[in-house]
């Protein structure tokens, strides 16, 4: 079998209510050059035993011995896939038809120097209801790595992405490594950042995948922290990485991270009742 050029990887961990439709979202993609794998990290919930009933070649289907926790089961993603391009999927997520094939055509044409590419995503409820929409603060384009790095930082937030809404390129990822979930609000931009130390960010405007805000998501269960967590990832930014941040970068962002966690919760008491 020759090589796929693209692997969609889906991390899962009890989510039977979305996992069948967040597969069904993969197999129906106009792009078909692409392998599925799906690492279950321990279910409990009959997860497993219902991705175990699909029946399609695109699919490798893997269960860890035991649960590795997420960081753990997400690092296994980088260890498993074999396609020139990388998308992790969350579980409870959803890409539309056409996200592969029109991300794909964007990074494929563009110059090794371009690490990653992100669209805009829609935000959805448990009941998958969309309830508004995110995109990167600015024009689509390409934009330079450390231009992105400092607006991240002085937005206080993830300005590119969960990683449903990212593709990246496998030479990006044998340069940035493993997933670090030492701060588990940013595991996935704090990755973003040692990309984009080495390239640059490629926008579309285009809205190609659906993000889940439920009452059981990672990002919900660590709201009371996430100030906290953003404070520490700067310090990380600008002593661990040497990216060089202002004063003014670093108040600007503590202080946009505090406002962040504050609307993300009056969002949660509203949508998630």
């Amino acid at each position: 079998m020759s090589p796929v050029t693209l692997s969609v990887c889906i991390p899962v961990y009890n989510c039977r209510e979305h996992i069948a439709q967040a597969v069904d979202s993969v197999l129906q993609q106009t792009c078909r050059d692409f392998e599925l794998i799906i690492i279950d990290n321990c279910s409990d919930d009959g997860t497993y035993e219902l991705l175990s009933g699909y029946v399609d070649p695109r699919i490798k289907l893997l269960r860890n011995a035991t649960n590795i926790g997420a960081c753990g089961n997400w690092n296994r993603v980088l260890r498993e896939f074999s396609g020139r391009y990388l998308k992790i999927l969350c579980a409870d997520d959803i890409l539309y038809p056409d996200c592969l094939e029109r991300q794909l055509a964007v990074l494929d044409a563009a110059d090794d120097a371009v690490m990653l590419v992100a669209s805009g995503r829609d935000i959805i409820n448990e009941q998958g209801r969309k309830v508004f929409r995110r995109h990167y603060p600015g024009s689509s384009g390409r934009v330079a790595g450390h231009e992105v790095i400092r607006k991240i930082v002085c937005r206080g937030t993830n300005i590119i992405g969960e990683v449903s809404s990212v593709l990246i390129r496998r030479e990006a990822i044998a340069r940035a490594g493993e997933f670090d979930g030492s701060i588990p609000y940013v595991i996935d931009l704090d990755y973003w950042v040692r990309v984009l130390q080495n390239g640059d960010l490629l926008v579309m405007s285009e809205y190609l995948s659906a993000y889940r805000v439920s009452s059981a998501s990672w990002s919900v269960a660590i709201t009371a922290t996430q100030a906290e967590n953003f404070s520490t990832f700067i310090t990380k930014i600008n002593e661990i990485y040497g990216i060089a941040l202002s004063p003014l970068d670093i108040f600007a962002g503590r202080l946009m991270s505090r406002l962040n966690s504050l609307l993300r919760r009056v969002f949660y008491s509203v949508y998630l009742r």
